[in-house]
């Protein structure tokens, strides 16, 4: 199934610009989401799997368990060259609909007729993210691996009934996890019969098989065949299966971009435009400033400013409100830059529903390469309703070049309010989630406020630390650069 895109010219429908400076705007709702059908060539890689796990002795789960906590941890995260600070959205859920009908958990219709799993897109450019590997694939949860496959083409972007490269975990829990739609290579060389930690990398994601775009299909299944839909909702179970189940409407900011020329827009799946990123810029030169979103919701608009190297405003721009939910949308804007005295670090600030995030970019000469590492104490932490989780996060430059235009974020699926903060002694607080700079040699100190949204719970989850610079990439994930949650 291919769906086509809705792009709605924000110069026609929103609002107009607010300073002189700003010199046009432009963006909307992406529609082309990746779908696949894939029924029988799943159902024969899970019925070898079983047959594999029989012969293993493993655990079986013949019926969906009930349990008053979930296991499964999100399966997706940043890899440590990516400048995303989130690297997907789900596109489909489980479909729960009789017959054609279209059911998702929530009793929304944000699935297809039949799709047994859950689609993770790569968002935005989801080719070019492919082509960068910017996302892996990680267990969900502990477990054997059963049946996997690789060396297919994975460039796919229609059904065509061709073969995927994938992954099957019998999870110490008995039911059968698959990943699906991996890159070529990528698979994990851990042989059948071989155990797997929650949180092992497992793979890439691409659009092997039969694929619309970039993605993984992530499904649940018992070993009698039946499909377990991990998100408890209103048409699906009363009991989640993930560790953190987060909202719904998960509406985040996954990237800001800053542009050569306007942000291309994408009309089918087989769409794969060169976005013209672009960091470093001329004095004089027209800048286009993007942000990237999941999930926005009608009547929130964006805040898209430009700040000059001395923290003032040069130019700025709200969108107006929409009408329903955009799974995936962009907003963006360009200026002129002054001619003179503009060199320096200017910054992309993007307001969404309270939080700001920033992307900085270089007018001038570009900053050479340095390398970061960061640490993160406590590293586990379980707060109770209503309370704060505080987790202090230090970032030392331990290269000969300073790092320009760093950020801070926690790198999974959320329902809770968080802020990252610089810790600076003897000043008053300080303002939160902005992009930073880091002398060659030194280090920084931050604050990473986690406060859980009122009804939602979350048992032992692992949270990636993603941070990473103009000029240096995130350190690698370890038990430094990783904490674990409980609320």
């Amino acid at each position: 199934m291919i769906r086509t895109i809705g792009v709605t010219l924000a110069g026609m429908l929103f609002a107009t610009p607010a300073l002189a400076q700003l010199h046009d705007t432009g963006g909307g709702e992406i529609t082309v989401i990746p779908t696949d059908h894939n029924e029988a060539e799943i159902d024969a890689a899970f019925s070898e799997g079983m047959k594999r796990a029989q012969a293993l002795k493993l655990r079986q789960a013949v019926t969906p368990l009930v349990s008053s906590t979930g296991n499964l941890l999100f399966p997706l995260r940043l890899r440590p060259d990516s400048k995303s600070f989130r690297g997907n959205g789900i596109s489909n859920f489980v479909d729960h609909g009789a017959g054609t009908a279209l059911e998702d958990f929530t009793c929304g219709t944000r699935t297809y007729d039949g799709h047994r799993g859950i689609d993770m897109a790569l968002y935005p450019y989801g080719w070019r993210m492919m082509d960068g590997a910017e996302v892996e694939i990680a267990a969900a949860a502990p477990g054997t691996i059963v049946n996997k496959g690789d060396g297919q083409f994975d460039r796919q972007c229609h059904t065509t009934g061709a073969a995927a490269n994938f992954v099957i975990v019998r999870q110490n829990d008995g039911l059968d996890a698959l990943y699906w739609h991996m890159k070529k290579g990528s698979v994990t060389k851990a042989a059948i019969g071989q155990k797997v930690a929650a949180g092992d990398v497992l793979g890439l994601v691409a659009s092997s098989g039969n694929s619309t775009g970039p993605h993984l299909h992530f499904e649940l299944r018992t070993s009698g065949g039946q499909t377990v839909d991990p998100f408890a909702g209103r048409c699906s179970t009363k009991t989640t299966k993930w560790k953190h189940q987060p909202e719904n409407i998960d509406t985040d900011i996954l990237k800001i971009a800053t542009h050569s020329a306007p942000p291309p827009g994408v009309s089918s799946s087989c769409d794969n435009p060169d976005p013209r990123y672009a960091d470093q810029f001329k004095p004089g030169a027209k800048v286009w400033g993007a942000v990237y979103l999941r999930d926005q919701r009608p009547d929130t608009p964006v805040v898209i400013s430009f700040v000059r190297p001395n923290g003032q405003i040069f130019a700025s721009w709200t969108t107006g409100a929409i009408s329903r939910v955009y799974s995936f949308s962009y907003w963006w804007a360009s200026i002129a830059l002054p001619a003179s005295g503009a060199n320096g670090t200017w910054k992309i600030r993007a307001k969404l529903e309270g939080r700001e995030m920033e992307h900085a970019f270089i007018v001038g000469k570009a900053p050479a390469a340095t390398t970061l590492t960061a640490s993160v104490l406590p590293s586990v932490q379980s707060v109770s309703a209503g309370a704060t989780a505080i987790f202090n996060v230090a970032v030392r430059n331990i290269g000969s070049q300073a790092a320009a235009g760093c950020t801070l974020v926690p790198d999974v699926p959320l329902a809770a309010v968080w802020n990252v903060e610089q810790i600076v002694p003897a000043a008053p607080a300080g303002e939160l989630n902005r992009a930073f700079d880091l002398a060659a040699g030194k280090s920084k100190k931050f604050r990473l406020s986690i406060k859980p949204k009122k009804g939602y719970r979350a048992s032992a989850i692992k949270i990636p630390i993603h941070v990473s610079c103009l000029n240096a990439n995130s350190p690698a994930l370890g038990s430094k650069t990783e904490v674990t949650l409980t609320f």
